[in-house]
C-alpha cells in the first residue's frame, strides 16, 4: 500500500500526526476483516484517496489500486458530507461495484476536539459480509475493536505485521492467556502437535508450544510477529493487542487503565512446506554453482595444457591455431565464472564483454601496437546461460579476428564494441578502423572463425549476421528479443541476444556493401563490417483475471463472488443513486468502471436491497 497523495495542507500538526498514525495499520485491517479499506481527505474542494488497503485473503472488490485517486463531491456524496459538513456519524449503504453487490460503511476519522481530519470507507461483498456475520460473536467483537482501534490511531506496530494468508489460522485470547475463540484452521494446526481436544477456556501457558509472542504483545500493547519451530513445523506467530475503550475519566486516564489491553489476537501461519522448499532451491543453487566453479576450473586446465603444447609445437600454423582454441576456451571459462559467482542463470553480457576485452588486451593485443579496445552501450544487457555463452564466443571470435587482422601494416586504431537494445530487439556492434574487406571476399567461404560466429548468431541465437564495409569494418549481429530481459530471469531458450560486431579485414578495400545488403556500390569505402541482426517480437496481451462467468439467461454475463457461486442479478432500468457513483473513479475502458452513467456502475437495486434487508445485513 503507497500513500499516492500528499496529506491536505489544511491538516494541522494534530491532524497530520492522527493520520500517520492510521495509514500503517490499514493492510492489517483490510486482510482481518477481509474487505476494502480506503482513506479519504478534502484537499480543497475535492476528495482524495489518500491509501487503498486491499486484502490478501479474499479478492479485491476493485480490479486495480485506487490510491491516489481524485473525485469531485458529487462523485463520492457521502464521504463528502462527512468531510465537509463534518457530520462525524456512522454511515451504512449498499453499492454495487463493477457488478459485485458490496456493503459499504464510513466512519469519520476526528481528533479530541471531535474535528473531522479524514474518513475511513470500509467495502465488504455481499457474500463475504454475511459469511463474516455467522461468525461469532465474540470473533465478531474483536474484529470491531481491532477496527476502532484503527481508527481512533491507538493502534501501534501494524506495519511490522506480514500480510495475512488464506490458511492461516486464528485465536482469541484474554489477557490472562485464556483462549476464548479458536477457528477450525489453528485448532488443525495445532492437532498436528498432538493436541486433540478442542482448546476453548484452555490456558496458553498450559500448552507445550512457544507463545512468548501473545504475552509481549499484551505487554507491550503492540503488534508483533515472531518465526517460531514448533516440533517439526515451522509456524510464524502475529499477534494484536485489544485495547479497551479510550476512557472519559480523569482517574481512569490517570491510571493509565486504557493502555492495558484486555485480550489479544493470535494469528498462526505455517510455511513448513515454504521453508522446506526454499532449503531444497539453496541446496541445488549451491551446488549448481560448484559445479560452474569446476567447469571453469577444468576449461583454465585445459587452457594451459593447450598454451604447453602450442610453446612445444615446431609449426608456427599450429601453435597459432591452439592459441586462437586458448582464446575460445577461455571466453566460455568467463561465463561458467560469472554462473559459480550468482544464483540467478541470467548473465549481463557487459560484464562479460569486459572480461573478454581484457583477455583479448593481455593475451592477443600486440604491446608494440598502440591499440585501444572500449565498450560502449547498454549497462544492463541480460542474456540466458545458454546464449550468453555463445554471445561470449562470438565477441570474442570477432575481436580476435580484428586484432589478428584489421592492423596489418598499422601501429595503432581503435577497436569498439557496442551492446545496443531497443523494446522488440537486442544487438552487438564491434567496429574498428583498420583495413577492409578483400575485393571479392565470400562472407558463406570464411575461415573457421567466421564459421563459428555464423552458425553459433543463426542455430543458437536465431538472429542474422551482416557485413558492412566503411571507413573500417563494422561487424554486427543482432536477434530478437521478448522483453525478458527487461522482465527477469528468465528460462535458457527465451531470450537470445543481438549480437553485433565491428572491425577491419586485412585484405584492403572492399565493396562488400552491394553484395550484401543489395543497394548500389559505393567505391572508397574501406575496411569491412560483418553485422549480426535478428528481431523478435514481443508478445503482448495478458489475460485478465475477472470472477465473471456466462448466464444462461440470455447470454448476459455475471459476477461470481469469492466462493465461486454466481452473484445476484443486476437490475435493468433502475436509475442510479448518487449516494453510490463513486465506487470505482478508475479508467477501465474495458470494463466501463468509474462512469456514473455506465449501466454496471450502479446502487443495489429496491429488491437486492430489500433481500439484503431480511437477510439482516444491513
Amino acid at each position: 500500500m503507497a500513500i499516492g497523495t500528499d496529506l491536505p495542507p489544511e491538516l494541522d500538526a494534530v491532524g497530520r500526526a492522527l493520520v500517520g498514525r492510521v495509514l500503517p495499520n490499514l493492510n492489517l485491517l483490510a486482510d482481518l476483516i477481509h474487505a476494502d479499506v480506503l482513506l479519504y481527505a478534502r484537499p480543497d474542494d475535492q476528495v482524495a484517496l489518500l491509501a487503498h488497503a486491499r486484502p490478501e485473503p479474499v479478492p479485491s472488490v476493485y480490479l486495480h489500486d485506487l490510491t491516489g485517486r481524485r473525485l469531485r463531491q458529487e462523485q463520492a456524496p457521502a464521504v463528502s458530507r462527512l468531510l465537509f459538513q463534518h457530520k462525524p456519524r456512522h454511515q451504512v449503504q449498499g453499492a454495487v461495484v463493477g457488478g459485485v453487490p458490496i456493503v459499504r460503511e464510513i466512519f469519520a476519522i476526528h481528533d479530541a476536539n471531535k474535528r473531522v481530519v479524514a474518513a475511513l470507507a470500509i467495502e465488504t461483498a455481499v457474500i463475504e459480509h454475511e459469511r463474516q456475520r455467522r461468525r461469532s460473536a465474540l470473533f465478531r467483537r474483536a474484529m470491531a475493536r481491532v477496527r476502532d482501534l484503527v481508527i481512533e490511531g491507538r493502534l501501534d506496530g501494524g506495519q511490522n505485521v506480514g500480510r495475512l494468508g488464506v490458511h492461516d489460522g486464528m485465536m482469541v485470547i484474554d489477557s490472562g492467556g485464556e483462549i476464548k475463540y479458536v477457528t477450525a484452521v489453528a485448532e488443525g494446526l495445532y492437532r498436528l502437535l498432538g493436541y486433540a481436544d478442542s482448546l476453548v477456556n484452555t490456558q496458553l501457558s498450559e500448552l507445550d508450544t512457544n507463545e512468548y509472542v501473545a504475552f509481549r504483545a499484551i505487554e507491550t500493547a503492540t503488534c508483533l510477529e515472531q518465526r517460531v519451530t514448533e516440533q517439526d513445523r515451522i509456524w510464524i506467530k502475529k499477534a494484536v493487542p485489544l485495547l479497551p475503550a479510550e476512557s472519559r475519566g480523569w482517574l481512569s486516564r490517570l491510571a493509565g487503565r486504557s493502555r492495558q489491553p484486555t485480550g489479544a489476537i493470535i494469528i498462526i501461519q505455517d510455511v513448513t512446506d515454504e521453508h522446506r522448499k526454499e532449503q531444497e532451491l539453496r541446496v541445488k543453487s549451491a551446488m549448481i554453482q560448484e559445479i560452474h566453479h569446476r567447469v571453469k576450473n577444468n576449461l583454465q586446465t585445459i587452457s594451459a595444457l593447450l598454451r604447453l603444447q602450442a610453446r612445444r609445437a615446431d609449426s608456427p600454423e599450429v601453435a597459432e591455431i591452439l592459441k586462437q582454441t586458448v582464446s575460445r576456451i577461455l571466453s566460455v571459462a568467463v561465463v561458467h565464472e560469472f554462473l559459480s559467482k550468482d544464483e540467478s542463470s541470467i548473465i549481463n553480457i557487459h560484464e562479460v564483454s569486459n572480461r573478454i576485452l581484457q583477455e583479448v588486451t593481455h593475451g592477443t593485443l600486440d604491446p608494440t601496437k598502440r591499440i585501444t579496445l572500449s565498450l560502449e552501450g547498454a549497462k544492463q544487457f541480460l542474456l540466458p546461460a545458454q546464449q550468453a555463452t555463445s554471445c561470449a564466443l562470438i565477441i570474442n571470435e570477432l575481436l580476435q579476428n580484428a586484432v589478428e587482422h584489421g592492423y596489418d601494416g598499422r601501429t595503432e586504431g581503435a577497436i569498439t564494441v557496442r551492446l545496443l537494445q531497443t523494446d522488440d530487439s537486442m544487438s552487438v556492434e564491434i567496429e574498428d578502423d583498420g583495413r577492409g574487406l578483400p575485393p571479392g571476399f565470400d562472407p558463406q567461404r570464411g575461415g573457421l572463425g567466421l564459421q563459428i560466429v555464423r552458425t553459433l548468431v543463426r542455430e543458437d541465437l536465431k538472429g542474422q549476421l551482416q557485413l558492412e564495409n566503411g571507413a573500417g569494418r563494422r561487424v554486427g549481429g543482432s536477434r530478437p528479443d521478448r522483453g525478458a530481459d527487461r522482465a527477469g530471469p528468465a528460462p535458457d531458450g527465451l531470450l537470445g541476444p543481438r549480437v553485433c560486431r565491428r572491425g577491419p579485414r586485412r585484405w584492403g578495400h572492399g565493396l562488400y556493401r552491394q553484395a550484401v545488403r543489395g543497394g548500389p556500390a559505393r567505391a572508397g569505402y574501406r575496411g569491412r563490417a560483418c553485422a549480426l541482426s535478428g528481431v523478435l517480437h514481443r508478445r503482448e496481451g495478458a489475460r485478465r483475471h475477472t470472477r465473471s462467468a456466462p448466464d444462461s439467461q440470455g447470454g448476459r454475463t455475471r459476477q461470481r463472488g469469492p466462493d465461486g457461486q454466481p452473484g445476484p442479478q443486476r437490475g435493468r432500468g433502475i436509475p442510479s443513486d448518487s449516494e453510490a457513483q463513486h465506487e470505482q473513479p478508475q479508467d477501465d475502458a474495458r470494463s466501463g468502471r468509474g462512469d456514473p452513467s455506465n449501466p454496471r456502475h450502479r446502487t443495489l437495486t429496491s429488491c437486492q436491497l430489500s433481500a439484503i434487508r431480511r437477510l439482516r445485513l444491513l
